[in-house]
C-alpha cells in the first residue's frame, strides 16, 4: 500500500510541475508570434515595377513622383536610344530616386537560348546599367516573364539577388533586415544588426527597431 501511494504522489508532482511549465510567463511569452511590419509601419506593402525603359516612362516617373510613389525600372541596355526608348543619356536623371533593374540587352526568350547567351545577356545588360545609373545593379525580370530551372542555375552567381516576383530592392533589403533581427528566447529582447529601422508587432503593440541597437519588447 505505501509503494502504491509513493507511485500517486510522484505522478500528481509531475503532473503540477507539468502545470506550472505551461503557465511560466517567460515560457508563454516566447511563443508569442512576431509580425513582420513594412516602413512607416504598414502591415502591408505596394511594389511598383515596370518593363522596358518606354519614353512614357518619362510621364509615369513625373507623375509617382508627385504622389510619392517609388517603383523599380526593368530596362534593355541595347533597346535604349532606338525609337520609342528612352536614351542611354537620360537614364540616370528620369528614374533618380527610384531603382533601376535589369531585364536582359535584348529581350530574348531566355528558355530558348544556351547557357552561354544567357549569361551574356544578364551580365551585358547588368554592366552597360550599372555604368549609366552609377549603382550596382542586383535584380531583373525575365523577358516575357519566362524562366525555368536551366534558367535560374545559369544566372545564379551572377550577382542577381532577385527576380521580379521579389520587387524593390529597398524592400528586399527590408526583409533581410527583419530576417536578421536577433531575438532574446522569452522574446523580451531583439537586437537589430542592420543600418536600417525594422517595425514588428507583438501581442497588438507596434515597436521600431532603432538600426544597430537592442530594443526592449515590453
Amino acid at each position: 500500500m505505501k509503494s502504491n501511494l509513493s507511485v500517486v504522489a510522484i505522478a500528481l508532482m509531475m503532473m503540477i510541475n507539468s502545470a506550472n511549465a505551461q503557465t511560466d510567463p517567460a515560457i508563454v511569452k516566447s511563443s508569442t508570434p512576431i509580425e513582420m511590419l513594412f516602413p512607416q509601419r504598414n502591415s502591408k506593402a505596394l511594389i511598383l515595377s515596370f518593363d522596358d525603359g518606354n519614353v512614357a516612362d518619362r510621364h509615369l516617373v513625373k507623375l509617382m513622383n508627385e504622389n510619392g510613389l517609388v517603383g523599380t525600372f526593368h530596362l534593355n541596355s541595347n533597346k535604349l536610344g532606338k525609337k520609342d526608348y528612352l536614351t542611354k543619356e537620360e537614364i540616370k536623371n528620369v528614374y533618380k530616386g527610384h531603382e533601376v533593374s535589369g531585364h536582359t540587352a535584348n529581350h530574348p526568350n531566355l528558355t530558348a537560348l544556351s547557357k552561354v547567351d544567357v549569361i551574356y545577356e544578364v551580365l551585358e545588360d547588368r554592366k552597360e546599367l550599372e555604368r549609366l545609373v552609377d549603382y550596382p545593379i542586383r535584380g531583373m525580370s525575365y523577358p516575357f516573364g519566362n524562366t525555368n530551372d536551366f534558367v535560374v542555375e545559369a544566372i545564379s552567381g551572377l550577382g542577381i539577388e532577385y527576380a521580379r516576383t521579389v520587387g524593390d530592392i529597398g524592400l528586399v533589403d527590408y526583409i533581410n533586415a527583419y530576417k536578421n533581427l536577433k531575438f532574446s528566447v522569452d522574446k523580451s529582447m531583439v537586437t537589430n544588426l542592420s543600418s536600417m529601422d525594422v517595425f514588428v508587432k507583438m501581442n497588438g503593440k507596434v515597436f521600431t527597431v532603432e538600426a544597430v541597437s537592442t530594443k526592449q519588447l515590453n
